[in-house]
């Protein structure tokens, strides 16, 4: 669940940024690399609260569910000790929602 949460923000993200491509690369906190489907999960994060595609609140919250959805990569796992269970798995369900609530109202 988390690991799909994650993925899903991720595409919501790159496509509320690829209505304004331009704008997305000049902000701030644009990785160096022209092509937005290249720019990890951070990035889009960064990029989408910078230009205020998503709210602050969404950033902490995202980065928290990148962190866990890194865990699909099981070397990840075993470095950073993340552990998780139901509530985890609600909370990156519920930072999803929160997303596609911004990009769609």
């Amino acid at each position: 669940m988390i690991i799909l949460a994650g993925g899903a923000i991720e595409a919501l993200l790159l496509d509320a940024l690829s209505s304004d491509i331009a704008k997305a690369k000049a902000a701030s906190s644009a990785p160096n690399k022209a092509d937005l489907t290249k720019w990890d999960l951070a990035d889009l994060i960064n990029v989408a609260v910078e230009i205020h595609v998503v709210p602050n609140s969404v950033d902490k919250l995202s980065h928290s569910v990148r962190q866990y959805r890194n865990l699909v990569h099981p070397g990840n796992e075993l470095r950073q000790r993340l552990t998780f269970d139901h509530e985890e798995a609600r909370i990156a369900f519920e930072v999803l929602n929160m997303v596609d609530r911004e990009l769609t109202h």
